[in-house]
């Protein structure tokens, strides 16, 4: 994101934490679930929509 689209290196800090955030934003016992059912921790939902 720097370097192709010339993003200030502030916001591309602000959108990884914002990814993250919104990709692992699940309690343990969910993700555990999750895991078990599809092998990812994360939300694989909110992570194809992101891509």
């Amino acid at each position: 994101m720097l370097g192709v689209f010339q993003i200030p290196l502030k916001e591309c800090e602000d959108l990884y934490r914002k990814l993250s955030s919104d990709v692992f934003k699940q309690n343990v016992i969910v993700g555990t679930v999750k895991m078990s059912w599809s092998h990812a921790f994360y939300d694989s939902e909110i992570w194809e929509k992101v891509l």
